[in-house]
């Protein structure tokens, strides 16, 4: 039944077919991979999920969430495509598909499984896999480059002005959108990651700016 409404969802729109789905599970259940981005850790009625933006549980702050940092060892368990019914909202441009991830987090103290939600805009099994890689690297994150104010920025989720595009990500992970532009030779860009998270000023691939501030920023 679900293989018939998939099938038919994307009669009508360019986008993923059901063997490229078949593709991507097949390639990534059981492979080895690191956390690209530090991920805060909740538990509700599903488990433990991985988010990008802090949990809100009442009485709680950012700062006392659980974060797996980036660079932690996690062996993917599952890819599950979500069902087109519920989750997926297919357009002529943008053909989106909902992924629920299960892992397998290493010596994590509050238990081995968690989950992580993904919305991508993703056209073939190629397009699925680079988007999957922006979140679940081939290869450790190599931070001992990094200040140790900025390492432990990024393992802990936050902000500091002089962080590069790559530890930004790291911490923050990658925006929902980015806008460049040129203030005179010197290239401009504003990644926003929406109202939960914040905004971010860059000036030459450096963080100059927290333009909307968040609980676990940290202006410096």
């Amino acid at each position: 039944m679900i293989a018939g409404l998939v099938t038919a969802a994307l009669a009508s729109f360019p986008g993923p077919t059901a063997e490229d789905l078949a593709t991507v599970a097949s390639t990534f259940a059981g492979s080895s991979r690191y956390l690209a981005t530090s991920m805060y850790v909740a538990t509700d009625a599903r488990g433990q999920q991985m988010l990008q933006a802090a949990p809100k549980p009442p009485g709680s702050s950012p700062n006392d969430a659980l974060i797996f940092p980036a660079g932690t060892p996690v062996t993917l368990l599952a890819v599950e495509f979500a069902t087109p019914v519920s989750r997926w909202f297919p357009t002529p441009r943008h053909p989106t598909i909902g992924l629920r991830i299960k892992v397998v987090v290493k010596d994590a103290l509050s238990g081995p499984v968690a989950a992580m939600d993904l919305t991508l805009d993703a056209r073939t099994s190629a397009d699925f896999r680079v988007a999957l890689d922006r979140y679940f690297s081939t290869e450790e994150p190599l931070v001992d480059h990094l200040s140790d104010g900025v390492r432990d920025a990024m393992r802990t989720k936050r902000l500091v002005r002089g962080m590069s595009t790559r530890a930004l990500t790291m911490s923050w992970g990658y925006p929902r959108e980015r806008h460049l532009w040129l203030e005179g030779s010197v290239a401009v860009e504003r990644w926003d990651y929406g109202t939960q998270i914040g905004a971010v000023l860059l000036r030459n691939e450096t963080v100059r700016d927290i333009v909307v501030q968040h609980p676990t920023t940290s202006a410096r």
